[in-house]
């Protein structure tokens, strides 16, 4: 199994604990209360939803701003998430959110050598 496969899979594992929150506005809600902890836009995301993200982030009533992971394609990831496709996630449980920050900063550094 590849490192993306395990990663799509944690999605996957996250959706059915109920702990993702899915979808731009849903995702931007969770920026602006301060809950988001990891927040993950796939590459194919529109430089408008993209610019509204980055707008509920700098407004984060959080001490400490989620961390903004780009990674995937939407359509592979609702499929992951028994969804439509989905262009944004936000991990707000600190267990989960831990996890997948290690799994994504491992695979960026794959990406870079």
């Amino acid at each position: 199994m590849t490192q993306e496969e395990k990663i799509y899979g944690m999605f996957g594992l996250m959706q059915r604990a109920g702990k993702l929150i899915s979808g731009a506005d849903a995702v931007r809600s969770s920026l602006e209360s301060g809950r988001a902890r990891v927040v993950v836009v796939t590459n194919d995301i529109s430089s408008n939803t993209l610019d509204k993200i980055l707008k509920s982030a700098s407004v984060s009533s959080s001490a400490s701003p989620a961390v903004l992971y780009r990674f995937g394609d939407s359509d592979m990831l609702g499929d992951r998430i028994g969804k439509r496709a989905r262009t944004c996630v936000a991990i707000e449980d600190e267990g989960f959110a831990t996890g997948l920050a290690q799994m994504l900063d491992g695979y960026n550094e794959e990406d870079e050598a």
